[in-house]
């Protein structure tokens, strides 16, 4: 224990200052996952909001586990790979259980989601690489998930007050996350070719716009629903 915590403290005092705001992503999500947990133990949170907690708890299981690979030296695609899988799944579900999507096409999102990462693990970019084109379709859902839903909001007439909803400020993180990461996620593989320290740079920006979507999501968490009012 005494060695792990002395490699640590080299490793932490050899990484760039950027690096260090990096490794410090896991946070966003983890403060998250436990407002989700006392919300809940408390039963606070509806269907949809259940499903926002459940996505928290996915990605501070991935981050954890990347950070352990990471520091380590070990690669860790294939667990970004993994929670791509489960995160779209789950969005998919946060949207069916806030009206936007119907249970059919959900389920037919979801399953043709499913079939599509599959075939590209394992028969074209290869489980332990990075799969940007999962990933790239993995953005583009939720972007077009959130734009139909805000039109819904903006028709319906029982939403005067939209800020007092939950599903507003998730959407809301949705739209300025995934809209972000699409050009990250898509061209990741290209830009750590051409230059490494412009990737380090472009996965900071992505750190940034990931606290930011756990902070809207936690805001999304904390307000009260009109369904359990």
């Amino acid at each position: 224990m005494r060695d792990a915590s002395q490699n640590f403290i080299r490793m932490w005092e050899n990484l760039s200052f950027l690096q260090r705001l990096m490794l410090l992503g896991i946070v966003p999500p983890f403060i998250t996952c436990l407002i989700g947990i006392v919300l809940f133990l408390k039963k606070r949170l509806d269907d949809t909001q259940k499903f926002v907690f459940m996505l928290a708890i996915c990605s501070t299981t991935a981050n954890f586990i990347n950070t352990y690979l990471w520091y380590y030296q070990m690669s860790n695609a294939h667990i970004s790979n993994v929670y791509v899988l489960f995160g779209t799944l789950l969005i998919v579900q946060i949207y069916r259980q806030a009206g936007t999507l119907s249970k059919q096409f959900s389920l037919i999102i979801s399953g043709a989601f499913g079939i599509f990462w599959v075939v590209n693990a394992f028969f074209i970019q290869g489980f332990y690489e990075h799969n940007s084109y999962t990933a790239t379709v993995y953005c583009i859902l939720p972007i077009c998930f959130a734009s139909v839903c805000f039109y819904k909001m903006l028709i319906n007439s029982e939403m005067e007050n939209v800020l007092s909803f939950p599903i507003f400020w998730i959407n809301v993180g949705m739209m300025v996350y995934f809209a972000t990461s699409i050009f990250i996620f898509t061209f990741s593989d290209y830009l750590l070719k051409y230059s490494l320290a412009l990737n380090v740079h472009i996965w900071f920006v992505h750190s940034i716009f990931l606290g930011l979507f756990f902070v809207f999501l936690s805001i999304g968490l904390c307000i009260r629903s009109p369904k359990l009012a």
